[in-house]
């Protein structure tokens, strides 16, 4: 089990040409057919496959490392959301959504730096009500950083206004009714 970790953790480190300085080793993808088929996700699948063929020290019966009595144990709550956030901000990279909640960010950019960080962190709140945590992560990080350079703000105020924003979408979201929609409702309940 620890040699297929190591030898994946080598296969992604190794994946693509590694720089530094004036020195170049060349990635071992280069070298397939089809260089751009190969991404992280690959060798991790590769990976687990490896974990279902590997035999048990046990030798008298075949038993594999991992078999298929694991699956239903398998924490299908984190996997399948997780996932399904890498999707949507593919989704949202692809059709253009990124760069379009970019450009309305962009007529921030002569706001005073600390309301230009409560505006990124409320529309964070607001975007984790409609898409899912990860997929908001992983689709406004990115493009809080291209962002910032051009509103002026430092890159990591943007990084923690949008963390920051994403983790109230996740802590206050509990099934019950959220602390600020306590806060909204109380007016109306006089």
């Amino acid at each position: 089990m620890g040699c297929v970790f190591g030898l994946t953790s080598l296969a992604w480190v190794f994946r693509k040409d590694l720089i530094i300085s004036s020195f170049s080793l060349p990635g071992w993808s280069r070298f397939l057919p089809h260089p751009s088929y190969i991404d992280d996700g690959t060798i991790a699948i590769a990976a687990a496959v490896i974990l279902f063929l590997i035999p048990t020290r046990n030798m008298e019966h075949y038993q594999s490392i991992i078999d298929a009595s694991i699956i239903p144990k398998l924490p299908w709550h984190i996997i399948l959301p997780f996932g399904s956030g890498f999707a949507l901000a593919t989704g949202f990279a692809e059709s253009g959504l990124s760069s379009f909640i970019g450009q309305q960010f962009l007529g921030l950019k002569d706001v005073p730096p600390m309301l230009q960080i409560g505006i990124l962190t409320f529309s964070v709140v607001f975007l984790t009500e409609v898409t899912s945590n990860a997929a908001t992560a992983e689709m406004l990080l990115p493009l809080m950083a291209s962002t910032a350079s051009v509103i002026h703000p430092h890159p990591l105020a943007s990084y923690a206004a949008g963390g920051n924003g994403r983790l109230h979408g996740i802590y206050d979201a509990r099934g019950n009714t959220t602390q600020r929609h306590c806060i909204w409702l109380r007016p109306l309940k006089n």
